[in-house]
């Protein structure tokens, strides 16, 4: 079977410490290719942070956790795809309201834009699993 991660304390414990590791991988980078490449850097973890929690994170009680998951499906039920893809947009909107008067104003932007756009893909899955699209049918 894949790896899964299906028990709140294991979800609990990934979320606490990958995002550790990818800071801490940002700024590796950071050091081997000059300042410039953090921000990136740590953008590119983020997504990669939020797409092995979004492949590997599973409720047995809602769906099968042994078969691939639909590649639009990010969530097992919609409740917590409208809150994370809320939490993302909020933190996007947050980002481009700060955004004027910053040095790194397309760093800022461009974490911006990737926040909103895991946001609506949050959002995007939980309205398909609302509309019953549980088995990735149209």
């Amino acid at each position: 079977m894949p790896w899964r991660v299906l028990t709140p304390s294991g979800k609990l414990a990934y979320l606490l410490l990958a995002p550790v590791a990818a800071v801490l991988g940002a700024v590796l980078l950071g050091v081997a290719l000059g300042e410039w490449a953090f921000v990136p850097g740590v953008i590119v973890l983020q997504v990669v942070v939020v797409g092995v929690a979004v492949r590997t994170f599973r409720d047995a009680d809602v769906e099968d956790v042994a078969a691939p998951r639909a590649p639009w499906r990010m969530t097992a039920r919609p409740t917590s795809g409208f809150v994370l893809g809320g939490l993302f947009l909020v933190e996007s909107v947050s980002a481009v309201l700060r955004a004027p008067g910053q040095p790194d104003l397309w760093a800022v932007l461009l974490a911006a834009a990737v926040s909103a756009t895991l946001g609506v893909a949050f959002v995007r899955s939980s309205l398909r699993l609302r509309a019953g699209d549980h088995l990735g049918r149209p």
